[in-house]
């Protein structure tokens, strides 16, 4: 696509001028924006690896976290050990704390779901260290910014963990991730395309439960769109 080609571009160019900082900066913006459609997430990964030392060698602490963090999602949905992840997870919320961003927030989505597929589904968000986000932080946070990933992330969290411990009745109630990402200009990463899968398959489940119409449409319409981007990205879906 054309942005994976100037993405790419960029990173040459970065690479070419010899700035570990300014390459750090680009992998941590085009790996998970655009090169998911054209490159396997365990090249992915990599890149978020070498990003992540790029920026520690250069002291560039945002880009260097940024990387790991991105590289620690990417491992999540590459199906890599839940409790590394989740520990790995814990020791950039601890780097984070004392500033939280967007990132932290979004950082801890994926730290929640982790511990919640390890630990079952009794466990509780608001449950946790004292320098962690809970999810009443995270809540406010998201509402006092209006930014539209933190509450994506949040409601791709519970979608997967609602399917897979059979309790999506409530999350299913709220506007779906798909008609989101459609009604709003939000950069579409790789983990809200899984989440609109976990969607599509809560909604089928609950047309078999209700024989009602309207979850046959929600769950086709998940269909089409998982569809459309297994074609443009076989490699990751």
């Amino acid at each position: 696509c054309g942005g994976y080609r100037m993405g790419s571009l960029a990173l040459k160019l970065a690479r070419n001028l010899g700035v570990p900082g300014l390459v750090s900066s680009i992998i941590a913006i085009v790996q998970p924006c655009v090169a998911w459609v054209s490159e396997p997430f365990r090249n992915i990964a990599d890149s978020h690896q070498l990003g992540h030392t790029l920026g520690k060698q250069c002291g560039d602490e945002s880009s260097s976290n940024l990387n790991n963090s991105w590289l620690e999602l990417t491992n999540f949905l590459t199906g890599q050990d839940l409790t590394t992840i989740s520990s790995e997870m814990h020791s950039i919320m601890r780097e984070h704390r004392k500033n939280h961003t967007w990132c932290t927030y979004c950082i801890a989505f994926t730290y929640y779901l982790s511990v919640a597929l390890i630990e079952g589904p009794d466990f509780r968000d608001s449950v946790g260290a004292s320098d962690i986000p809970n999810q009443c932080d995270i809540i406010a946070f998201a509402k006092s910014t209006k930014y539209e990933i933190i509450s994506l992330n949040m409601q791709t969290n519970q979608m997967i963990r609602s399917f897979l411990f059979r309790q999506y009745d409530e999350i299913l109630k709220t506007p779906g991730i798909l008609s989101r990402l459609l009604g709003n200009k939000i950069p579409l990463f790789s983990l809200f395309v899984v989440g609109v899968f976990y969607e599509g398959l809560s909604s089928f489940c609950m047309a078999r439960r209700t024989q009602d119409d309207i979850w046959i449409t929600r769950g086709n319409a998940a269909l089409a769109f998982i569809q459309h981007w297994s074609n443009l990205a076989p490699r990751n879906f």
